[in-house]
């Protein structure tokens, strides 16, 4: 089992492989495997980025974190001019969305429906590099297929499938 100085090291040297991290911003504790990160970083993909590194390890009982988006108040930009990056995006990448942007003082909230979890992680990913946003809180839902299941014809499928593995003459049993 990894020690406390170890789990540190290692979330440490796992931010400092990121060139765009500034780890002189940033402090980590260990402390009965429970993680505590604080700091600042200029940009809300930053800070996932470090939260992602810390949760990556084995041997960590909880995380707590405090990292905060700090930008220069000459670079910020309005809610205006961000929510306007983010329309775009969605316009450009997602024709056909039903995602509803609402911000406030750089605070982003997503609401509606994405067509799969792919696509709700997809939006999350772009938007996360936008200057100015200090946090997302991701409400979206992912729309599920209604449609009901012919469960003879998907046993069919699957049966044929199995018939073609064993053609192969590759070893295949069916679970039931």
């Amino acid at each position: 089992m990894k020690t406390d100085a170890d789990i540190k090291k290692d979330i440490l040297d796992d931010i400092k492989k990121n060139p765009v991290l500034n780890t002189a911003c940033m402090h980590v504790d260990v402390i009965g495997g429970a993680v505590y990160l604080t700091g600042k970083v200029d940009s809300y993909r930053k800070k996932s980025e470090v939260e992602n590194a810390a949760r990556n390890f084995a041997g960590i009982e909880k995380i707590h974190l405090a990292i905060h988006v700090d930008l220069p108040p000459d670079t910020k930009p309005t809610d205006a001019q961000i929510k306007d990056e983010i329309l775009n995006f969605l316009h450009f990448s997602l024709p056909e969305n039903d995602i509803l942007v609402r911000i406030y003082e750089g605070i982003v909230v997503l609401t509606g429906e994405a067509g799969s979890e792919q696509e709700k992680k997809n939006v999350m990913t772009a938007i996360s590099g936008i200057p100015g946003i200090l946090n997302i809180w991701n409400f979206i839902r992912v729309k599920y297929d209604t449609t009901p299941i012919n469960y003879k014809e998907r046993n069919k499928k699957a049966d044929s499938i199995n018939m073609q593995v064993v053609a192969n003459k590759t070893q295949f049993s069916r679970l039931v």
